[in-house]
């Protein structure tokens, strides 16, 4: 829809928009084409609104009507935090005369009624219980985002507006937001603050207020009757002594259940941790409150609390202008409230007037301050991809200063445990985290399981009885007990924690960290430690410092596709946990990229507000671990942890321990990997330690080291080791481990002979090679070449034998290649005769005959070509097709694994792109560009959030495919790759522009006319073998 055709059209038309699971990636999802895609910081926004709530929501709306251009921020990760984080899933049916069908179809879309089981709901929409219409969670996040975008709203979650810029007569010209990225300032010509309780303003401009109390949502179910109303709760101190029932809409034994109680302070991080700590005390006492209750189980709760906050707010004291806030009220509302909200929102917009003029920056307000400064615009580039945010000096800012001994930044997976271990040494701890609840991925992600990682650990052992402990102590269920857990015991140990806070900014002196910003409701300050733990899973610490990392694999920088997860209920579905795409979480857009698609794709009941991230940044560390010493089950005098997996990249993989088919998908090493100190030490910033993903190891290592059991033993170890170095005040790289080591082995959390370092034996390797053994072919090719390659040589020299051929071929030496030609045309015969099935489903056993062949053609790859070996490949080359369309599961899990479903010939195709980039000929010319417009191949570009889910790995070959055919001098390729410097990867836009230079020894960016200028007059080019290392 055009700008001016949707300017025509009301808030009747297009206020609330269906949403359904299956339209993200057909239709939907072509509506955030230009989120932020035409960023401009001359014209810049008329209007920015600091929360995504009804109020900020219908502001939008209103805005966009009135021909503004809007920025709508929030801190969270989903929109209608009012409802749906603070599970206020009920309004009063009254004023429900005075809905639209917009209104309606926002509330409740028709899609959602599929997912509910309470029949005894009534109109509208089977929605209505008594005098409560029902919500669903999700349907109020879907639908609130879609409508924002679908009318041109620009989105921004995950952003916490923390200061507004000003010109030099003191009218808007901009806004500060903190996020994971850092901090940035955003033009506008107007601001609305829409946050909860405007607190925003308040603490702006030093507004006297007062939280007087809170309330909390319970979510339960196996309630056996209707028990609306009110229940008595003794000697909890909550407010009246009573909770409330709500009917809940999926089920008619779902209820909600909410307590308020008195607040002693306006620090929201004890206020969200009261909240929770009391829901272990309702959830136990309310069993025996009502006999409907006998069995009641607590499974979810609020994201958030209500407030009630008394304090007038002096208008005549905001000295901005163009400075505008709503005030709302989440306490209770009716669908008469919902009206006046719409009505209110459309009045503030009135008075607002669309200014021609940018204005300049003078100064910046912020919590606690002002301070001169002097931004000027310009547009942050990504890839290529253009954002309105510019990067922002945060040192010009004096920022509040808070001390503290121990730093642990994230309370997830490892974070928690970093902090519990340390607090129970006694060490001063402070941990912060975005989230109000503790656990990170296994909470707040929904992954409360253990796939692999070393379950039968002594630790996890006991962390899980004392989960389970919980549990039947108080009646939570699902990933309740394990936060409730969490937070009680931090609590316990003396340890502070910092709720709903976003780190953004680190202060290094030198290579020491001095201090790490943290952005919590829009305050900015700083947090000096002597010591900090980054368990932030990203390294976000270690990144704001200026450590080195690296994100994904060495080619393409492709990570594992993330997944976000459906919250489950009865009866239990079967998809909610499927993979969505590959986002490079570091960037920006990439970042709000994965969470539109989450929102679309989801279902309507609900889903957890955290993005399941499986790889991010792996910060470079003293040691980086890597498959070397995976495969060759190395141990370290300074080993401090174990892991136990296997290889599990949700990702075919393009390197060469995986072309050459020794690390195949769900490829076992059947052993323990040792986690050496040196890991989780940066290379050049002292006063940081690393816990979680992101310690120092190789994409191939992490997916060995990444399982949830064996994060939460680092992170507990990580913690034993911050408190061995804050008493002994000692640099981190001068630690001596063994006391640590001692306590662990005491303990039985590491076995002894861990820290207990051996040498391989390379003779013995390449004797059992010459003995025909194939399962130590992978060990030898994991070795040093300088090492093992004289003695391959000689072995083979003395006896040629065909896996002494295949190692010598791993490290480029030729001397057995006819070996594996002659070993290849054998194989390749015979596929020819048994034939390869359409219906092939990758399930990557390096057993087959398809994969044996795969192999094959990797090795030859991997040594220099000859004529034999080009003539094979050439032939193979020209009988290979794509086999098919893309071969769906049958099975439910697989069905979600978008790395599994592909074409037939998708991995051959992979294969002989790996030697044809490294053995490049025009003779392969023809037979590329052949399989380049097969239909089944092509064409899966994607410049407008298009069906992303089911084209990233069709995407994934065309560019392979692409890279083979310009490096053997194809035109066919050169338009391939300038035509994906608009995809909407991040990744795929980066390795098209870097082969694209590599290729031409020219660079024209990211810009397809610049390429295209560059290379119109060529008519062929040279063939360009690509050079570079073995990934390991």
């Amino acid at each position: 829809m055009k700008r001016r055709e949707f300017l025509n059209i009301g808030l009747l038309t297009l206020g609330g928009v269906l949403v359904g699971r299956n339209f993200a990636f057909a239709d939907a999802l072509t509506e955030t084409q230009e989120v932020f895609r035409k960023a401009d910081p001359v014209s810049s926004y008329d209007m920015i609104i600091n929360g995504a709530g009804l109020c900020g929501f219908f502001i939008a709306l209103e805005a966009v009507k009135k021909g503004l251009k809007v920025l709508i921020v929030d801190k969270r990760t989903s929109p209608g935090f009012d409802i749906a984080a603070k599970r206020k899933l009920w309004l009063s049916a009254e004023g429900l005369e005075e809905w639209d069908k917009s209104l309606l179809d926002l509330f409740f879309p028709t899609d959602e009624q599929e997912e509910s089981l309470n029949n005894t709901l009534e109109s509208p929409r089977k929605s209505r219980s008594g005098n409560e219409l029902l919500l669903f969670a999700g349907s109020i996040k879907k639908g609130m985002l879609r409508s924002l975008l679908v009318n041109q709203v620009d989105v921004l979650l995950m952003n916490d507006v923390c200061g507004i810029l000003t010109n030099d007569r003191s009218e808007t010209s901009g806004v500060l937001v903190a996020s994971k990225h850092g901090v940035f300032s955003i033009p506008c010509r107007s601001f609305v603050d829409a946050t909860d309780g405007v607190l925003f303003t308040r603490e702006l401009f030093a507004q006297k207020y007062q939280i007087r109390e809170a309330g909390f949502v319970l979510e339960m179910d196996s309630v056996h009757k209707n028990s609306l109303g009110k229940l008595h709760l003794s000697g909890l101190n909550l407010l009246n002594d009573t909770v409330s029932v709500h009917a809940g809409k999926k089920d008619k034994d779902q209820y909600f259940v909410e307590y308020r109680f008195a607040t002693e302070d306006n620090d929201l991080s004890h206020i969200e941790q009261r909240a929770r700590l009391l829901s272990a005390m309702v959830s136990k006492q309310i069993r025996e409150a009502d006999p409907a209750f006998s069995k009641a189980r607590t499974r979810y709760a609020a994201l958030e609390c209500s407030l009630n906050i008394e304090g007038e707010i002096d208008s005549q004291k905001i000295g901005i202008k163009n400075y505008y806030y709503m005030e709302n009220s989440s306490e209770f509302y009716t669908c008469k409230t919902v009206c006046g909200i719409k009505e209110q929102a459309k009045s503030l917009v009135e008075k607002i007037e669309k200014s021609p003029d940018m204005n300049s920056v003078s100064q910046v307000y912020y919590i606690g301050g002002k301070a001169e400064c002097n931004v000027v615009p310009e547009c942050y580039k990504e890839n290529g991809f253009m954002t309105p945010l510019s990067p922002f000096p945060v040192d010009i800012l004096k920022l509040d200063k808070h001390k503290t001994v121990l730093l642990v930044a994230g309370a997830g997976t490892a974070g928690a445990m970093a902090a519990l271990s340390a607090s129970q040494k006694q060490i001063q701890t402070v941990v912060v985290e975005y989230f109000n609840e503790l656990g990170g991925t296994k909470t707040v992600a929904g992954v409360n399981g253990y796939y692999r990682g070393y379950q039968e650990h002594k630790f996890i052992k006991e962390l899980e009885q004392k989960i389970k402990t919980v549990a039947a102590e108080t009646n939570l269920v699902t990933t309740l007990p394990r936060s409730y857990y969490y937070l009680q015991s931090l609590l316990e140990h003396k340890c502070k924690i910092i709720n709903g806070a976003i780190l953004c900014a680190a202060e290094v002196d030198k290579t020491k960290l001095k201090s790490v910003t943290v952005c919590q409701n829009g305050r900015l300050y700083k947090i000096l430690a002597e010591l900090t733990i980054d368990a932030t899973g990203d390294g976000d610490v270690a990144y704001f410092a200026g450590e080195n990392y690296s994100v994904g694999d060495s080619r393409m920088g492709i990570t594992q596709n993330y997944s976000h997860w459906d919250i489950p209920f009865k009866p239990k579905i079967k998809d909610y946990n499927r993979d969505y795409d590959i986002i490079n979480n570091c960037e920006i857009l990439e970042t709000q990229r994965g969470l539109y698609l989450s929102h679309y794709e989801s279902h309507f009941y609900d889903f957890y507000p955290m993005l399941a991230i499986r790889e991010s940044r792996r910060i470079n560390a003293v040691y980086n671990l890597s498959t070397r010493d995976i495969i060759s089950d190395t141990c370290y005098e300074d080993t401090i942890a174990q892991a136990r997996s296997d290889y599990d990249p949700h990702y075919f993989s393009s390197s060469e321990s995986s072309r050459c088919g020794f690390m195949l998908p769900h490829f076992d090493n059947m052993s323990m990997v040792n986690i050496p100190y040196r890991s989780i030490v940066p290379r050049k910033i002292d006063g940081l330690l690393l816990s979680g993903k992101s310690i120092g190891q190789s994409y191939k290592a992490l997916q060995f080291t990444r399982m949830s059991a064996d994060i939460t033993v680092l992170g507990y170890v990580t913690g034993m080791l911050a408190a061995q170095i804050l008493k002994k005040k000692c640099n981190v790289r001068e630690l001596d481990v063994t006391p640590v080591q001692k306590e662990l082995i005491a303990s039985s959390y590491l076995p002894a002979d861990a820290t207990v370092a051996r040498k391989v034996d390379l003779q013995d390797i390449v004797d059992k090679l010459s003995t025909g053994d194939e399962t130590v072919l992978f060990k030898c090719c994991m070795q040093e070449k300088k090492q093992i390659l004289p003695l391959l040589q000689a072995a083979f020299e003395k006896r040629p034998e065909i896996f002494l051929a295949k190692a010598l071929a791993w490290f480029g030496d030729t001397s057995g290649s006819n070996y594996i030609i002659d070993e290849l045309k054998t194989l390749y015969r015979q596929e020819q005769q048994e034939g390869h099935a359409s219906s092939y489903f990758e399930k990557y056993d390096d057993k087959l005959l398809y994969w044996q062949i795969n192999k094959d053609i990797a090795l030859l790859g991997m040594m220099s070509a000859t004529e034999d070996g080009n003539e094979m490949i050439n032939y193979i080359l020209e009988e290979t097709k794509s086999g098919g369309e893309m071969v769906v599961s049958d099975d439910a899990y697989t069905k979600g694994r978008i790395d599994l479903q592909l074409i037939p010939y998708y991995n051959r195709i992979v294969n002989l792109c790996f030697y044809l980039e490294r053995n490049p000929d025009v003779k392969f010319i023809e037979n590329l560009e052949k399989l380049m417009d097969d239909p089944n191949i092509k064409g899966y570009k994607t410049s407008e959030y298009n069906q992303t889910r089911w084209r990233i790995y069709g995407a994934n070959l065309e560019l392979l495919l692409a890279v083979a055919a310009i490096r053997c001098g194809s035109m066919k390729g050169t338009e391939c790759l300038i035509s994906y410097l608009e995809d909407i990867h991040s990744n795929f836009r980066y390795f098209s522009r870097n082969e694209l230079c590599s290729v031409y020894g020219k660079d024209g960016g990211y810009d397809r006319a610049a390429w295209r200028k560059l290379v119109k007059d060529k008519k062929s080019l040279k063939v360009s073998p690509l050079k570079k290392s073995i990934e390991v």
